[in-house]
């Protein structure tokens, strides 16, 4: 995957890694959930990923995920 091999380049790129959380939507569920963990360690409480992540989660129709996820 182009988008993950750009954020191993440089971690410290967030349009990598904005291009990287773009890539999962049409994603599987469970590999979208444990990349957008590690996303959020590194950009712990951003709007941005954190509604992109529900964005993932809504359309997997996992609607306690969502919650979940936007109250942390």
């Amino acid at each position: 995957m182009k988008y993950l091999e750009a954020v191993k380049q440089n971690e410290n790129d967030r349009e990598a890694w904005t291009n990287l959380a773009s890539s999962l939507r049409d994603a599987d569920i469970e590999g979208a959930r444990s990349v957008f963990r590690v996303i959020l360690e590194y950009f712990p409480g951003s709007g941005h990923f954190l509604r992109m992540f529900c964005d993932v989660e809504s359309r997997a129709h996992n609607y306690a995920g969502v919650e979940a996820v936007s109250t942390k």
